[in-house]
């Protein structure tokens, strides 16, 4: 499965925008340096947590999934040697 990420862009005059896909997720406004560098961390923190709650719900999707082929398969099996009986 090809993961797409969320991206970062600062326009370098007032705003931060996240966007995933070309849809814009999350933006910040700031009026100066200072307040460009926290609002970036703020957008840097939200594409990690964004991003580790994409890969949480990725993998308890495939645990399911695993997991509902094996109970299938052994049901084949048991079916299989009643068959054989």
């Amino acid at each position: 499965m090809n993961k797409v990420n969320p991206r970062v862009t600062d326009d370098d005059r007032d705003s931060i925008t996240v966007t995933l896909d070309g849809k814009e997720l999350r933006q910040w406004s700031y009026a100066n340096d200072a307040e460009r560098r926290v609002k970036m961390g703020f957008a840097r923190e939200y594409v990690e947590g964004w991003c580790d709650s994409r890969d949480t719900h990725l993998e308890l999707f495939a645990m399911r999934h695993v997991e509902t082929l094996t109970k299938a398969m052994v049901v084949s099996f048991q079916n299989l040697t009643k068959a054989a009986r």
